[in-house]
């Protein structure tokens, strides 16, 4: 393959001219903004074909001047592993649980970390930025997409399975706002001896639209979310949450190539009626 990073929310790279402040249409725009709690980040796996291969130093830098801005290598053991070896890949995963303050990220600052082999590899994040995640009265005030499969999508790992649950899932912040469509009714029936439509299932739904701008590798990582088992949805401040289905996605392209307009869509039922007429159970 051209490229062989994994199309995920929070991109590892084999060179850091891969990053998207490098590319030529982005290079005059302000940098996007990945939202990153400060004691913690986004979750992330890459893959190597050196099933040996261990993660020796794990090093962030200020993305604005690409100084090196600390060294956690005490940290490196929080970045789990597992070589498959039929494929001949081994994967590097972390699953975003929190690092407390032992990095000492600074709220309002863009940084990428560097990863280092004990083969010499060098691995780089995409470049993020450390957000205040509780501005509003103690509350998240993003949008927060949690999705997963329960099996590997090849090239994408999953199944490292513990107490019966997928251990690796991809985590994503948007700042933006959700739509919603009027109310729309859908009806199904049957014809009945005098021609007329006796329905048999009734459903009220809404329709939920969240428009969002967002570089190429969050384009590609939003598309390929809808492919997934379970993608579960959290509002701002944390008012709603829960599994969503039947996710769309539409993408056109915004600021001459720099960024991508991506807008998802879900329907939500609001009440279901079918033609018998049973009680609640």
């Amino acid at each position: 393959m051209l490229y062989n990073e994994l199309p995920l929310p929070f991109p590892i790279y084999d060179k850091i001219e891969k990053q998207d402040r490098f590319r030529e249409n982005v290079a005059p725009l302000l940098w996007y903004k990945l939202i990153t709690p400060k004691d913690s980040l986004l979750s992330f796996q890459f893959y190597v074909t050196d099933l040996d291969a261990t993660i020796n130093g794990w090093s962030f830098y200020e993305a604005t001047t690409d100084s090196l801005f600390t060294t956690v290598d005490n940290l490196v053991g929080n970045i789990s592993s597992k070589a498959l070896n039929g494929v001949g890949r081994k994967y590097f995963y972390y699953e975003g649980f929190s690092l407390g303050n032992n990095l000492g990220l600074i709220v309002g600052n863009f940084y990428y970390f560097k990863l280092t082999l004990s083969n010499g590899a060098e691995y780089f994040s995409e470049v993020f930025y450390v957000c205040d995640m509780l501005r509003f009265q103690g509350t998240n005030p993003f949008i927060r997409f949690e999705y997963w499969n329960d099996f590997d999508m090849n090239p994408l790992f999953y199944n490292d399975i513990t107490n019966g649950s997928v251990k690796y899932r991809n985590l994503i912040y948007l700042e933006g706002h959700i739509k919603e469509s009027e109310p729309a009714v859908d009806v199904e029936g049957e014809p009945d001896g005098e021609g007329e439509i006796v329905p048999t299932f009734m459903k009220a739904s809404i329709q939920r639209t969240i428009p969002v701008l967002v570089p190429d590798y969050l384009k590609n990582a939003l598309v390929l979310m809808q492919l997934h088992d379970h993608v579960v949805l959290t509002t701002p401040n944390g008012i709603g949450s829960g599994e969503i289905e039947q996710l769309s996605t539409s993408t056109n392209s915004q600021v001459n190539g720099g960024y991508a307009e991506v807008i998802l869509t879900f329907e939500e039922a609001l009440i279901v009626r079918r033609g018998c007429k049973d009680n609640m159970q």
